[in-house]
Formats: C-alpha cells, sequence, structure tokens
C-alpha cells in the first residue's frame, strides 16, 4: 500500500513539472538584459498595429534597416497614434542594455506635424562600440517600432545628417521659397570623432562640387557632434534640384526641391453653383466670379500678378466636376504653377446639410436617396484636397446650415504692403459661412443672390467692408468678416423677418489679409 501511494504520487506530480519546464523555455527568449526584441521584425517604413491604442512608426533615419555608426547616433522616426503623446510615452530600447535613459538636454525633442496626433521624434542614443553590431527599437504605448541595425564603423567614419531643410517634415518634391534673392540657408549635423574643417566639406548641387563658402560656420553641439550652416546660391531656380554634402567619405541624404523666387501672389477663384431648387445659386456663383477678374495684372494698384477663375456652375457642378477641380491645385503645386504664397478662394452656393458629423453641399442632379452619390464633403472633398498645398485658402460658403463647417485716391505703398503681408500669412485655412449651424440661409428676388452673396458684392465691388477698417481701398478679410457680420442679419431681417448670422473659421490671422482692391 505504501508503493502504491508513493506511485499516484509520482504520477501527479508530472504534469506539474513539465508545465514547469514549458514556462522555462518561453522564458529563455528573452534577451540578457529582460527585454524581449523580436529581429524578425523587416525594415519596412510603416507597422501597423491594431488594439485600443493604434501606434504606426515611419522611420526617417536611419531609413535603411542596417546603417554604420560610431559613439552615438540620432535617430529619428514619424509616429502617430489613436491617442496624444508626449515624452514620456516614448522609450528607447537598446539589445544589450534594455530601456536606455532619456532627457538629458537637447537630446530628446517631440514635435507635434500639422496633423492630428502625428509627430517627429528625435533622440541621440550612445552605441556600445565593443561589439560589431548594436540593435535598436522603439516603444510607444506598449507598440514596437521595426528594429534597427547599427554595424559599429571605424572611429575615422562619419555621419552627415540634414537639420534644415528637414526631408522629415516636407513631403517631396521639397518647395523652397525666397521673396527677394536666390540665396538660400542650408544646416546639416555630422558625426565625427575629430572636429570637421571647411575645406573638408563639400556641397554637391545639381551634380557639381562647391567648397563651403567663406561665410559658412562650424558649431560644436557635443561630444562628436557638429552643426554646420552655409548659405547656398541657386543659379537656376527654375530647374528641379539636388543637393547633398559629404565629409570624409560619409553623405547627407540627397534632396530634391524647386526653388521659387516669390513676387506678387496668384490669385485662384472656384465658384461653385449647381442646379437647386434654390433660385439663385448660379447667380450667386457667377456674381462672385466676376468679382475677381479684374484684380490681377501689372501695375501698382494690383495686389495679385495673376487671376485665373474656374466657373463650375448649372449643369457643369456634377461632384465629379467640382472635385476633379479642386484636386487639380495638387497638380499645380507639384509642377510649380502654384507657389506659397498664391491665394486660393473657393465660393460655394448651395443647399448645405448636416451627415455622418460632416457638412455636405449639394451638387447638380442632388437625389435625397443617393445624397452621398450628388454632394459634396466639406472635409473630404475640400479641406482634405487643398490641406497639402502650403498656401493661403479662403472658403466662403452661401448654403442653409452652413456654419457646420473710400478714398479718391490709392495710395500704391499701401498695395505693396498688402502683397507684403499676404506672402507672410502663413499657410492655412480661413471659412466664411453665411449662417450658424441651426439657421437659414436667405435668398430673395429683390437681392437677386443670397443675402450673404449680396452682401459680399456690396462689401467689396463697392468698397463698403473697407470703411470697417483704414478706409484705403484695400479690403482685408477680417474688414469683410466685420462687414458680412453687421449687413446679412441686417437685410435678412427687414426682409424675411428671420435670423442669420455668419460664421468665420480660421486658423491664421485675417486681420491684414488683403484680398481686394476696390477700383473706384
Amino acid at each position: 500500500m505504501k508503493y502504491l501511494f508513493k506511485i499516484l504520487i509520482y504520477f501527479a506530480c508530472v504534469p506539474i513539472l513539465f508545465a514547469g519546464l514549458l514556462l522555462g523555455c518561453k522564458s529563455s527568449q528573452n534577451v540578457s538584459n529582460g527585454t524581449e526584441l523580436d529581429f524578425s521584425k523587416g525594415n519596412g517604413a510603416t507597422i501597423d498595429f491594431g488594439g485600443a491604442a493604434k501606434v504606426k512608426f515611419e522611420w526617417i533615419y536611419p531609413s535603411e534597416k542596417y546603417t554604420h555608426a560610431h559613439g552615438q547616433v540620432k535617430i529619428e522616426l514619424k509616429v502617430s497614434s489613436s491617442k496624444q503623446l508626449t515624452d514620456a510615452d516614448f522609450k528607447v530600447f537598446r539589445d544589450d542594455l534594455g530601456a536606455i535613459e532619456q532627457g538629458k538636454a537637447g537630446e530628446v525633442s517631440l514635435t507635434p506635424l500639422s496633423k492630428e496626433k502625428e509627430y517627429i521624434y528625435t533622440t541621440v542614443v550612445p552605441l556600445n562600440n565593443n561589439v560589431t553590431r548594436n540593435a535598436l527599437y522603439v516603444r510607444v504605448l506598449g507598440e514596437d517600432s521595426p528594429v534597427r541595425f547599427f554595424d559599429i564603423a571605424d572611429q575615422a567614419d562619419a555621419q552627415v545628417n540634414w537639420i534644415d531643410p528637414n526631408p522629415a517634415k516636407l513631403d517631396p518634391p521639397l518647395y523652397i521659397h525666397s521673396h527677394t534673392s536666390k540665396t538660400m540657408k542650408v544646416s546639416w549635423e555630422i558625426t565625427s570623432i575629430s572636429m570637421p574643417r571647411k575645406q573638408d566639406i563639400v556641397l554637391h548641387l545639381n551634380e557639381e562640387d562647391m567648397p563651403l563658402s567663406s561665410n559658412a560656420e562650424i558649431v560644436r553641439l557635443q561630444s562628436n557632434q557638429y552643426r554646420v550652416t552655409d548659405i547656398l546660391e541657386i543659379k537656376d531656380p527654375g530647374r528641379l534640384q539636388t543637393l547633398y554634402a559629404k565629409f570624409a567619405g560619409a553623405r547627407s541624404t540627397k534632396l530634391k526641391f524647386k526653388y521659387v523666387i516669390l513676387g506678387k501672389p496668384n490669385l485662384y477663384i472656384i465658384s461653385i453653383g449647381p442646379e437647386t431648387d434654390l433660385q439663385f445659386t448660379k447667380q450667386d456663383a457667377d456674381d462672385f466670379a466676376n468679382l475677381f477678374k479684374s484684380q490681377g495684372g501689372v501695375g501698382s494698384r494690383k495686389i495679385f500678378d495673376k487671376v485665373e477663375v474656374f466657373p463650375i456652375i448649372g449643369d457643369k457642378a456634377s461632384p465629379t466636376e467640382i472635385k476633379a477641380t479642386i484636386e487639380t491645385f495638387q497638380t499645380k503645386y507639384q509642377t510649380d504653377n502654384l507657389k506659397a504664397n498664391d491665394l486660393i478662394m473657393v465660393f460655394i452656393s448651395s443647399h448645405g446639410f448636416m451627415k455622418e458629423n460632416d457638412f455636405f453641399i449639394q451638387a447638380t442632379g442632388y437625389r435625397a436617396s443617393a445624397w452621398k452619390a450628388y454632394s459634396i464633403s466639406y472635409k473630404s472633398d475640400i479641406i482634405d484636397l487643398l490641406d497639402p498645398i502650403p498656401c493661403k485658402k479662403v472658403i466662403l460658403i452661401d448654403a442653409c446650415h452652413s456654419g457646420g463647417a473710400q478714398k479718391n485716391s490709392l495710395n500704391p505703398l499701401e498695395v505693396q504692403q498688402a502683397i507684403k503681408t499676404l506672402n507672410k500669412v502663413r499657410d492655412g485655412f480661413v471659412t466664411i459661412t453665411s449662417s450658424s449651424q441651426d439657421e437659414f440661409s436667405y435668398e430673395d428676388s429683390r437681392w437677386r443672390n443670397g443675402a450673404f452673396t449680396e452682401a459680399l458684392v456690396k462689401g467689396l465691388r463697392y468698397g463698403h467692408a473697407d470703411r470697417m477698417g483704414d478706409n484705403n481701398r484695400i479690403v482685408t478679410l477680417d474688414e469683410l468678416y466685420r462687414y458680412l457680420k453687421i449687413e446679412v442679419p441686417a437685410l435678412v431681417k427687414n426682409t424675411k423677418r428671420e435670423n442669420q448670422n455668419p460664421q468665420l473659421d480660421s486658423d491664421f490671422e485675417t486681420k491684414n489679409l488683403p484680398i481686394y482692391v476696390v477700383e473706384r
């Protein structure tokens, strides 16, 4: 009986021992520092994770899976997340060291980009020079970036990385603008065990080597890291440029860009008036388009160099035609026909309605049973299409529920100042809508327009909006909006006994943005 009892105990313990052995095998997959590192991850630029906190990584430097380095390395990633991020959400891991302590001054940077919850993360990581290869990855909200491997180079080797222009923050091809000169400031970082000398650094512009200029500066940032700054002369601004820097056998990323010397801005008008059950949408769009036809040309009394008008009116105002016209402006930018100081104005007169937390505008042929096919999304079809273009965009909407989205002479000096101001206003959008979200927008046969368009025409063509400011015959966007805030409610109250209050939404300063010169 005693032996039978021992046998039973033995068979009861075997499964427990076997389970422990399995657990021990699993834990042995961890690297020696106690962190789990998956070297099977590829060198693809983007990795997409599911779960509550969705994180995407894109390596900017190094862009390749394997890189030569020595001493320390500056890494840079573009990270997007479904949650707002802070420095504390980022941890860098080195295969032999585990999590690397961050936070030294000048070594960690988290820069928000224009798109919400998208960031550029930059940090400096010390390498273990006693081994042949280091492996690094970044962890954010429990998700890991693809691994980057750093083969330890000879101490004489160097690295050259751009600081300005920063390829991480610019979409190719890179457009660089200057108001008056053919020169541009360039800056890059060199990692080297010895202090770089000017004569050892060469710029490679359009397949030709150029030594640094006498104005070039070399500043030591920290151990083995130096910032080089120079002023580069562009000999042929009209052509596609290529540029990189070389030092001690190392070279920076090659940049491709176009260089544009800014003069007067151009004005592009997209005037949309579809066929609807409203009486004056086509008239509204036609009147607005005609307002600006004489606003461009040579001379000190003109703010704009060239004015191009794209009327999309009546049976032409199909959803396809409207979207295609707006989308062509991306091509204009990519082919260098549209500059950073240009102005795009989009005018729309139609029915507007809210669906799926977005504002939609009815196009010609609209049917309620197929509303998506016959309408234009304010976000997807207007904002998202124009957003990549780095110029000013003004959107004017005369639609129901559209809130859901005099001197005798003209001073030429004031016109020139207006042009300079227009050139300096940062990229972005301003939208002026004809009514608040819970109001209707009205039209009337006495105006032969919508109230909003009627006030626009009076405010610009006859200079009434200029009286809201300095009365210098140059109407700014701020003056126009202040006039509309008074004139539209008065027109509607007196004629319709109803309320209608225009709304403005802007991500840049509108006070000094000139848009119209009063001609009389």
